[in-house]
C-alpha cells in the first residue's frame, strides 16, 4: 500500500482517475464458477465496481491514518 499511495503523498489534490475494483474473494469465487460450470464455457463475467481514487484514499486513511495522503 505505501508504495501506491507513495505516488500521491506529495499532492495538494486527488488525480481525477476512476477506476474498477473487486474483491479477490470475488474473483476467486468466479474462476471456480467458470471452472465448474459447464455452461460458462471456461469463461465468467466479472464485474467490481467503478470508483473514484478519493474513495479508496478514505478506505486506506481509515486503515493507516499516519500515511500522509491527499484531502480533497
Amino acid at each position: 500500500m505505501r508504495s501506491l499511495f507513495s505516488l500521491y503523498a506529495e499532492l495538494e489534490t486527488f488525480p481525477g482517475i476512476i477506476d474498477k475494483f473487486v474483491d479477490v474473494r470475488d474473483v476467486s469465487n468466479a474462476h471456480i464458477q467458470a471452472f465448474e460450470k459447464a455452461s460458462a464455457s471456461g469463461r465468467y463475467c466479472l464485474v467490481g465496481k467503478l470508483g473514484h481514487i478519493s474513495e479508496i484514499v478514505k478506505i486506506v486513511h481509515e486503515h493507516y491514518p499516519t500515511l500522509h495522503l491527499p484531502e480533497r
